[in-house]
């Protein structure tokens, strides 16, 4: 390096240093990327996905609630006389809830599925079919005038099916949550990860940067 020119010496100098500057730069900013891309994930496939499988669980108490309902009103019980009005609004209601779920479920089957949620989703994909053709096969009794059947049937078939669908259900929701609580704090590790190499490629292009000014120093004098 002696015997280079003042001017080429500076010049090596200068790139040396832009060059490790890029390096951090370029550094910095995959790492912001991929905090920016875990983050969507998070947001993507955990948090949308939790309010989707919210809703559904909230849409089927909708449909335990109305076929209870009218349960309720299809037989007079103590002194208060059967409804049918009210029986047939419940009923009339039921669909609009369903329709929520169908939504919402279909939704949340867009997004990405781990290979486990895979096997949870359609447990409780045919959990939830099962429950909508006995939920229909009540509608009919109780249409059908056919109270007697329709409470033996509401109080076994139906109420066993709804254990199985809401605890599939829950264990869906449960999954998202444990699996989100992971995904952040794996985020949280990989940006202190980044955070670390680019500081110490920082110190390491100041340092280079700091010795080859003095060997240029020592060249020039």
């Amino acid at each position: 390096m002696k015997h280079l020119k003042i001017s080429a010496q500076l010049f090596f100098l200068t790139a040396s240093l832009v060059g490790m500057l890029l390096v951090v730069g370029i550094q910095s900013i995959i790492a912001s990327q991929g905090s920016l891309d875990n983050a969507k994930d998070i947001h993507d496939n955990r948090l949308v996905a939790s309010v989707q499988l919210g809703d559904v669980q909230g849409a089927f108490s909708a449909v335990r609630q109305r076929e209870a309902m009218a349960m309720l009103e299809a037989d007079s019980i103590g002194g208060r006389p059967a409804n049918p009005q009210a029986q047939k609004k419940f009923l009339g209601e039921i669909p609009s809830h369903k329709a929520i779920i169908a939504k919402q479920w279909q939704a949340y089957m867009a997004t990405h599925l781990t290979p486990e949620e895979k096997v949870l989703a359609t447990t409780l994909a045919e959990a939830m079919s099962r429950y909508n053709t006995l939920g229909n096969k009540l509608v009919e009794l109780l249409q059908a005038g056919r109270h007697g059947e329709a409470a033996l049937f509401f109080d076994s078939q139906l109420a066993e099916q709804g254990m199985l669908t809401r605890e599939a259900l829950s264990a869906l929701i449960q999954y998202q949550a444990v699996n989100g609580e992971k995904d952040y704090h794996q985020n949280q590790v990989n940006q202190k990860s980044q955070q670390t190499i680019s500081i110490v490629l920082l110190i390491a292009g100041i340092a280079a940067g700091l010795i080859l000014s003095l060997v240029i120093t020592r060249n020039i004098t």
